[in-house]
């Protein structure tokens, strides 16, 4: 078997490698406005009623410039403010796991409760989309984005969704995507995910959801009737639901509706969906994840 690469192959692959390059990360950034940031020193509870009245499910974390080194060594500085982390819902989970108190605790403390924000995720405007997403391939959610070129343009947030949607609606955007999208879901599912019971006490259910980022949730017989994700606990009253005595999964879904009925049925796919399909469904219904 040669080893050698043919003049034709060579001029494939930086073919190849300059149609990769043209995508930027900017080209994915969706148009809306600049980061949300908020002080360390701000209450958890504060924090998660910002979460729950703009619909977010994270936010970043800002202090005076050159007071503090960011999550993971990362310093980012933009109009003033230095950011040092950025906390998600599923972080304040993790965090009220181990802290009663966590609602009066400075959200700073919270940076670091995940893997994912024991580092500050950032990325260039102008880098190649391609070699930014390894990152959110191995389960980063979001990413800051800096312009280096205008350190007067605010900063923005790429999350995993953000790629999704810009794939779907750029299906040449990259050599040969079109053909991976119609391939069937089956090839990229991922191992079986331990579910959570109706019946489940609460803080073992967010213990899951901290874990995996989604819990399917089953009754008694086994078949899936809802999901568990962080959506469900924005907001202080909800997230605290975990500290009611004997509180359960069933609690918890029916405190989210008027009655047992109006429970959100789990979105589902089939292991012959295309990816295309699949991803489209996430995109229409708001979600990460499907069963």
């Amino acid at each position: 078997m040669s080893h050698f690469v043919t003049t034709q192959k060579r001029e494939d692959i930086s073919e190849w490698f300059r149609t990769i390059c043209k995508v930027t990360v900017g080209d994915a950034i969706p148009d809306v406005p600049g980061v949300l940031s908020m002080d360390r020193k701000t209450p958890v509870s504060e924090v998660l009623s910002t979460l729950e009245e703009l619909e977010i499910q994270s936010v970043a974390i800002s202090a005076p410039p050159n007071s503090y080194i960011g999550a993971g060594g990362v310093n980012v500085v933009s109009q003033g403010q230095q950011i040092i982390g950025i906390v998600s819902i599923i972080d304040v989970l993790a965090f009220s796991l181990k802290n009663n108190d966590y609602l009066t605790r400075a959200v700073s403390e919270v940076i670091g409760s995940t893997n994912e924000s024991l580092t500050l995720w950032c990325e260039e405007s102008k880098k190649p989309l391609y070699f930014a997403m390894e990152q959110f391939i191995k389960g980063v959610h979001h990413s800051l984005v800096q312009n280096t070129e205008d350190p007067n343009v605010p900063l923005k947030y790429l999350a995993q969704t953000d790629i999704v949607r810009f794939l779907i609606h750029n299906p040449d955007a990259f050599p040969a995507l079109e053909a991976i999208l119609v391939q069937p879901v089956e090839v990229v599912t991922t191992c079986f995910v331990t579910p959570a019971y109706l019946s489940t006490p609460l803080v073992e259910a967010i213990a899951l959801l901290v874990e995996h980022g989604a819990v399917p949730v089953v009754n008694e017989d086994g078949i899936v009737v809802s999901n568990l994700s962080a959506s469900d606990f924005k907001g202080k009253s909800t997230t605290d639901l975990r500290a009611a005595p004997g509180a359960t999964v069933l609690d918890l879904l029916r405190h989210q509706a008027n009655d047992l009925m109006d429970i959100h049925a789990p979105l589902t796919v089939t292991r012959n969906s295309s990816l295309k399909d699949a991803a489209t469904h996430m995109l229409v219904n708001h979600v990460h994840r499907l069963w």
